[in-house]
């Protein structure tokens, strides 16, 4: 559950030297799923918290 982390750290960097290099719309759609997948886990539980209350 954690990994993505690690993962999209490092893919966050490499779509923004993509970026960086070549404006295309697949650079940035790159970027905008490793952010939300960065920040799913906290999502997750967050979400857990408010709807189940443990």
């Amino acid at each position: 559950m954690f990994s993505p982390f690690i993962f999209c750290t490092l893919g966050l960097f490499f779509a923004l030297k993509a970026y960086k290099i070549k404006k295309t719309h697949l650079t940035l759609s790159a970027i905008i799923a490793n952010i939300v997948l960065f920040l799913f886990p906290f999502l997750y539980m967050i979400g857990g918290t408010v709807i189940f209350g443990v």
